[in-house]
C-alpha cells in the first residue's frame, strides 16, 4: 500500500471564504488527502451548503425547518428555495446580457480593424478581421434570441 500524505485544515464559521479560496487553489492532482474541520456554534440553526448568496457571494446555510426549505447567508440575506432559484436565474440572465453587450463591442472593434486594414491595402488581415466580426455577430444574435425567448 502506497503512503499518502494527509493535510488537515481547521477553520471557524467565519473562515468559509478563506477555505473556498484555499481549496480552489489546490492542484487537482494533489498527492495527499485533505480533511477540513469547521467549527460552528452549537446554536447554529442550519447546515453549511455548497451554495453562495446571490447578493453578497457569501456562503449559505440551509435552515433546519420542517415547513419549508430556507437559506440564509452570514450577512443575513434570506431565501426560500423558490426565491433562491429565481435570484440565481436572474443573475445568470443579467450576466448573459452583459456578455451580449461585450460581444457587440467586439463586433464593432473587429469591423473597425477590418476597415483600417482595408484602407492600408492589407486585404488578408482585413478579411480575417471581417470574418471574425461576422462569426461573432452570428453568435451574438443566437445568444440574444435565446435570451429574448426566455422572457416570452
Amino acid at each position: 500500500m502506497a503512503n499518502r500524505d494527509i493535510i488537515t485544515i481547521g477553520a471557524s464559521a467565519g473562515g468559509v471564504e478563506a477555505l473556498i479560496k484555499l481549496v480552489a487553489a489546490l492542484p487537482a492532482d494533489l498527492p495527499a488527502s485533505v480533511f477540513i474541520v469547521q467549527h460552528t456554534a452549537p446554536e447554529s440553526r442550519g447546515e453549511l451548503v455548497p451554495l453562495t448568496c446571490s447578493e453578497c457571494g457569501g456562503p449559505l446555510w440551509q435552515i433546519k425547518d420542517d415547513k419549508m426549505t430556507r437559506f440564509r447567508c452570514r450577512v443575513g440575506h434570506a431565501y426560500t428555495a423558490k426565491t433562491l432559484a429565481n435570484e440565481l436565474t436572474d443573475a445568470v440572465e443579467r450576466s448573459l446580457w452583459v456578455a451580449v453587450q461585450m460581444m457587440d463591442e467586439r463586433v464593432r472593434t473587429l469591423e473597425r480593424l477590418a476597415d483600417t486594414e482595408q484602407t492600408k491595402d492589407r486585404r488578408r488581415s482585413a478579411a480575417s478581421f471581417h470574418d471574425k466580426a461576422t462569426e461573432t455577430r452570428e453568435h451574438t444574435e443566437r445568444l440574444r434570441q435565446l435570451l429574448l425567448s426566455l422572457n416570452q
